[in-house]
């Protein structure tokens, strides 16, 4: 799976030592974090990124968003657009770190499965930036990822990176 900035917690990751959080962001009451974490951090745009991962049972990802919107002074607030998930990231205003809040939807027929596996839980990754992220790369990573081609083409004359035009 090719990697933006978006982190989705479903990629792939390794068994290893889980990462310590971020000392700056604060864990959302009740995130427990997931047993298998990436092993790595992953380049982006010339900045390392490392990700905790959690899951939140029994809240929407909006909720967990708005609450990480209300403890983070000053953050930007990045909504991707997609079909069937919400994805949601909250970043300290230095580009340091940020939350990343994920949550699957599904088609009425198969949502109490998804809820009997678990899949309809909130994801929640809390992930830094070394060095970190500048509001207007924040910016024009979520214009992006909402599809919008004149930041596309930015995005991948800054970085160099093929993974700027999905």
């Amino acid at each position: 799976m090719k990697q933006l900035l978006i982190i989705s917690l479903t990629i792939a990751t390794a068994a290893a030592p889980a990462v310590a959080a971020p000392p700056t962001l604060a864990l959302y009451p009740g995130a427990t974090k997931l047993p298998r974490q990436m092993s790595e951090a992953i380049q982006f745009c010339g900045t390392k990124m490392t990700t905790v991962a959690y899951r939140v049972p029994n809240v929407s990802a909006q909720t967990v968003a708005a609450w990480y919107a209300s403890h983070i002074p000053g953050g930007i607030t990045v909504r991707i657009r997609k079909p069937n998930d919400t994805l949601i990231e909250v970043f300290e205003p230095d580009g340091h770190a940020g939350a990343v809040i994920t949550q699957m939807h599904f088609d009425p027929q198969l949502a109490s499965a998804a809820k009997s596996i678990g899949a309809d839980r909130t994801g929640l990754g809390i992930v830094t930036f070394d060095p970190p992220m500048s509001a207007d790369k924040i910016d024009l990573e979520g214009k992006a990822a909402n599809g919008d081609a004149s930041a596309k083409a930015k995005l991948k004359a800054q970085c160099g990176q093929s993974e700027a035009s999905q």
